[in-house]
């Protein structure tokens, strides 16, 4: 976008390893997931992937600051979650959201089992299968956040809500998501 005279800024989690931007203050913080934490710690992170309000009102303050004509959104979970479309909703800045993975099908993210083999237990809204069927391997836990997400956003509509326009990286990733009714 800049290389075609458009002035773009990022949102992000903060880390140092990124360039310094002049929109830095409004970075998520860091989260490690994998740290080991008590339980009230856990509690808070499974609440942070889910619906971040932090996240939102982060993105809510850049909004201010640099007033964005568009958003191209990708690779929000956990660290920023589904909360900052809402933002972006709220605000009226259309959203064209970058899919990697099959996220919005699975909770798993890839459409794979525990086995190894290709698994569509999850389509059509039935999340409780990751849980059920062991396939993330971050454990019980994980999975029944990956599964909280997932059927919260469904039950609120996020990304039919929120999202103007969907990015597949193939044609193949493209008609999963309309066989799944994410048009």
């Amino acid at each position: 976008m800049r290389s075609r005279g458009h002035e773009a800024a990022l949102f992000s989690m903060a880390d140092d390893r990124g360039p310094v931007t002049p929109y830095d203050h409004h970075f998520v913080p860091v989260t490690d997931f994998k740290q080991s934490a008590g339980l009230a710690r856990k509690t808070r992170l499974a609440f942070h992937a889910v619906y971040s309000i932090d996240a939102r009102t982060r993105i809510g303050q850049m909004i201010d600051d640099f007033k964005p004509e568009v958003a191209h959104v990708r690779n929000i979970y956990h660290h920023l979650s589904p909360s900052i479309l809402w933002e972006l909703k709220s605000r009226r800045v259309p959203v064209l959201y970058h899919i990697n993975d099959f996220k919005l099908i699975c909770p798993n993210y890839n459409l794979i089992s525990s086995s190894g083999d290709a698994c569509e237990r999850c389509k059509g809204g039935r999340f409780l299968n990751v849980v059920r069927e062991g396939c993330y391997s971050g454990g019980f836990a994980a999975s029944t956040v990956l599964a909280a997400e997932a059927y919260l956003h469904s039950w609120i509509s996020t990304y039919q809500t929120c999202v103007d326009l969907i990015l597949a990286p193939s044609q193949f990733a493209k008609q999963k998501l309309i066989q799944n009714g994410n048009s």
